[in-house]
């Protein structure tokens, strides 16, 4: 897995040459929410039953 700091610099790099400070700023805003998220995603699936997931449950 990346680090944050590898990750930002694979943004900016993606990015064109005159681009803005607020628009590197959304991107890795962006980028950061969408980490958090996936993150709290998997920690939260871990807590479901599976038997739920597959819509088992009685």
């Amino acid at each position: 897995m990346s680090t944050p700091k590898q990750m930002a610099k694979e943004i900016i790099d993606r990015l064109p040459e005159e681009v803005s400070w607020e628009d590197i700023l959304y991107e890795l805003y962006v980028m950061q929410e969408i980490d958090q998220e996936l993150a709290e995603a998997e920690a939260t699936a871990n807590d479901i039953p599976l038997n739920k997931v597959r819509g088992l449950d009685s």
